[in-house]
């Protein structure tokens, strides 16, 4: 039991995943594909394997015959693989554990693209959008530089049909979703040279810059990062 500040008691409950379990939170399905457990018998050598990978996935529970754009979403899923921190090891346990059925609609690179998983597993995900919680330069180095990093990543680049990047910016790490959808935009820094707090204030003129997320489509990816993307 945790700790609750509101009653001052430990009646908070906790409970420990397994693979294999999901959790329902109104319309929206946690399912947990991999703990650390799973790796056995190959030990726990790197501390970012024991991250728990989970599938979450939204239920549309709109009316029937609601639409979106035109499209009737009645009854219609979207769903996310988030893989933490996850390295080399539990990439392969996961492969090998579930193929295809892993195929989600979103993914989170795992390790803010760095030292994170294979190529091969991303392929497998073969997602229309990746998060990837890192910086754009870090995005750069990552995606179009010299390392291994790079080789992986240039793997599910090159070998998946991604059609958005979303990059985090380096002063509002939420991503806002509405039912209008999602509150991004390319490019949004106004003024650097301002310091911004945590607000987007820079707090002298009363000035708010613009936040919000680094987009990279197929189309803007040569600018964004490089060309050496490309094998």
């Amino acid at each position: 039991w945790f700790y609750n500040d509101a009653t001052g008691k430990k009646d908070v409950p906790y409970y420990k995943v397994q693979t294999g379990q999901r959790f329902y939170l109104r319309n929206v399905e946690l399912e947990i594909l991999y703990t650390h457990g799973d790796t056995y018998p190959w030990g726990l050598v790197r501390f970012n394997t024991s991250s728990t990978v989970v599938r979450t996935t939204v239920y549309n529970g709109g009316a029937v015959g609601a639409t979106v754009s035109g499209v009737n979403t009645a009854g219609s899923s979207t769903n996310a693989l988030w893989l933490g921190d996850l390295e080399y090891r539990g990439s392969r346990v996961l492969r090998a554990m579930y193929g295809s059925y892993l195929k989600s609609d979103m993914a989170q690179v795992a390790h803010h693209a760095g030292s994170g998983s294979e190529g091969e597993l991303y392929v497998l995900i073969d997602p229309k959008v990746m998060f990837v919680p890192a910086s754009i330069s870090g995005v750069k180095s990552n995606f179009a530089g010299s390392s291994r990093y790079a080789d992986e990543n240039r793997e599910w680049l090159n070998g998946t049909d991604w059609e958005y990047i979303i990059v985090q910016d380096e002063y509002n790490v939420t991503l806002t979703v509405t039912a209008a959808g999602p509150q991004m935009a390319i490019n949004q820094l106004k003024n650097t040279a301002d310091t911004a707090d945590e607000y987007g204030d820079d707090g002298e003129d009363g000035k708010t810059l613009q936040y919000g997320r680094f987009i990279i489509t197929r189309s803007t990816i040569d600018a964004a990062v490089g060309e050496s993307w490309k094998k």
